[in-house]
């Protein structure tokens, strides 16, 4: 969730051209209640067409080591997502992109079931965080650095998605 704060700050300094939403579901680990949720009511309203893109942030700011490896994660018609978020990594971060077409176990699920692109930035240690899922997952068991290259990436993303307005955040640093 902090991470999705940090870029509704940064896209609220340089807004985009098109709409964003910015959404923390609860759920998750309950059975990705919150975003199918969501989802359902997006079909149920017709406004599933809409949806040009979900990402989906989940474990970003943990690494087992100096490697700052964060998986992309999407089904195959989404793969204009995973290219385009390499892409990002590629020109404003150190991030090590790995990638899969095999979706699960995220709020990006939902929609990609739905017919809606959707992709998962996630660090790729994340099976490697020995606090996951417990009261010990503290912020200082994370990396700033690791958080900050995803959210670069992510940010950088969304300026190609929602408009070009926001390209000189990256002229400013």
């Amino acid at each position: 969730c902090a991470g999705v704060v940090e870029l509704a700050r940064v896209l609220t300094a340089y807004p985009p051209e098109g709409t964003v939403l910015f959404i923390c579901y609860a759920g998750e680990e309950q059975g990705l209640l919150g975003s199918e949720d969501h989802v359902a009511d997006l079909v149920a309203s017709g406004d599933a067409g809409k949806v040009q893109a979900m990402l989906d942030l989940d474990m970003i700011a943990y690494t087992g080591d100096s490697d700052l490896d964060c998986l992309l994660e999407s089904e195959s018609f989404a793969q204009f997502l995973i290219d385009l978020l390499a892409d990002a990594a590629g020109q404003y971060t150190t991030l090590r992109i790995e990638t899969s077409l095999w979706a699960w176990g995220s709020d990006h699920v939902p929609y990609l079931d739905h017919g809606i692109p959707a992709l998962l930035a996630i660090e790729n240690d994340w099976s490697e965080y020995p606090y996951y899922h417990t009261t010990n997952d503290l912020p200082y068991h994370l990396s700033v650095t690791m958080g900050e290259e995803i959210l670069k990436m992510n940010v950088a993303a969304m300026a190609v998605l929602a408009g070009s307005r926001t390209s000189h955040v990256f002229e400013d640093g």
